[in-house]
């Protein structure tokens, strides 16, 4: 199966990897900018915003929640299709949030469960990139 995640053994990574998680959770935990976070672990934003959607720390309850972005043609049907793609993984919604289009492109943001997916998460990652009238599927976040 070809998979876009790996797992490893923190000692082989640069850094700058652990500082970019460390600055996230400063963001996260204590409410401060980016600029500020950066500053405190001692890194550039521009390492920041290069590594932040890519590197995260394990927790406990891991494969339980993702947040994705889409970015669709606003054409009719094309919500409902992205629902039906994620309930045949058997994935709950959580919550939708979808603004209102601009030159016929509608950008959508659904938070999902799923802990009872009945297929890896990149598959079904790749599985909403196939529908039509989709221009870009991204994972904001994951646990």
């Amino acid at each position: 199966m070809d998979s876009n995640l790996l797992l490893v053994h923190k000692s082989i990574l640069p850094e700058n990897y652990f500082q970019v998680i460390e600055a996230r959770e400063l963001i996260e935990n204590e409410n401060i900018s980016v600029s500020l976070a950066c500053k405190r672990v001692g890194i550039s934003r521009n390492t920041y915003y290069k590594y932040k959607d890519y590197v995260f720390r394990p927790k406990g309850d891991i494969g339980r929640k993702a947040i994705i972005s889409f970015k669709v043609d606003d054409n009719k049907g094309v919500l409902s299709n992205i629902l039906k793609a994620i309930y045949a993984k058997n994935a709950n919604i959580i919550a939708i949030n979808q603004e209102a289009p601009i030159h016929n492109v509608a950008f959508i943001v659904i938070t999902i469960d799923i802990t009872e997916l009945n297929a890896p998460f990149e598959e079904v990652i790749e599985s909403l990139k196939k529908i039509k009238d989709i221009k870009a599927v991204n994972v904001i976040s994951y646990e």
